[in-house]
């Protein structure tokens, strides 16, 4: 006897999902390695894996990009890149060429905005999920993910990670890693009772610490928030 399956037919869903983008201004590929490895070496877990978009709109010699070799390069250093983003066909043709997406970081932030409008007026009683709630410190090494809100009510140490799709509020000292909204929550905040993180990051716009411009503020009471495509980070 022979048994027929039947299988479903393919659906194709719309999603959303972070990416890192990258941008090139020209092909010394030295200098962006040392610079990839300067920005590894101080939050190796928020890099590893990550889909790179390579930025080309500030790419200034005549030349082709040397894709092969910066798919390689970003390769040895544990990173995936996907596609380019440029208003230059011929860089288009020759990224297709490299199995490449292209892509245009303004207009997908612009999509997402959209697309997040359209469900929030289309699904109004769709249920947040809960915030989660960690009594806890967390130490290093650590990771904790909230799929919404998340509250730590200890300290975050150094080399520990949080993450959230909402917002992050820490009632300690904020020594590690936060990763606030994930979901493309780009409204999201992070709050820390004192400030002394590694690395900052909301909806996919990170700054490690050597890039904190803090000024004459003590490392006390801060939020962080996302103002034009720009980390802010003011205290409390």
């Amino acid at each position: 006897m022979t048994t027929a399956i039947e299988l479903e037919p393919l659906q194709l869903r719309a999603s959303l999902f972070p990416l890192t983008i990258l941008p090139l201004k020209d092909n010394n590929l030295n200098a962006l390695e040392r610079a990839l490895e300067a920005k590894i070496k101080l939050a190796p877990q928020f890099f590893s894996g990550t889909p790179i978009v390579l930025d080309l709109h500030s790419y200034t010699l005549g030349t082709l990009p040397p894709f092969t070799d910066i798919k390689t390069l970003l390769g040895s250093k544990g990173l995936k890149l996907v596609g380019v983003a440029t208003n230059n066909e011929s860089y288009k043709n020759a990224a297709l060429a490299q199995g490449l997406a292209l892509m245009d970081p303004k207009q997908s932030a612009a999509n997402a905005q959209n697309n997040k409008k359209t469900a929030s007026s289309v699904e109004t009683t769709t249920a947040q999920p809960p915030s989660k709630m960690i009594l806890q410190p967390i130490r290093s090494g650590q990771q904790i993910y909230a799929e919404n809100d998340l509250i730590i009510l200890g300290a975050v140490s150094s080399g520990a990670e949080i993450i959230a799709g909402g917002n992050i509020h820490v009632y300690g000292k904020l020594s590690g890693r936060a990763l606030a909204g994930t979901q493309q929550h780009s409204q999201a905040r992070i709050f820390c009772r004192e400030f002394d993180a590694e690395l900052i990051a909301i909806a996919g716009v990170y700054q490690v610490k050597e890039d904190f411009d803090l000024g004459k503020l003590a490392r006390g009471a801060m939020q962080i928030y996302l103002e034009d495509n720009h980390l802010k980070i003011v205290p409390l």
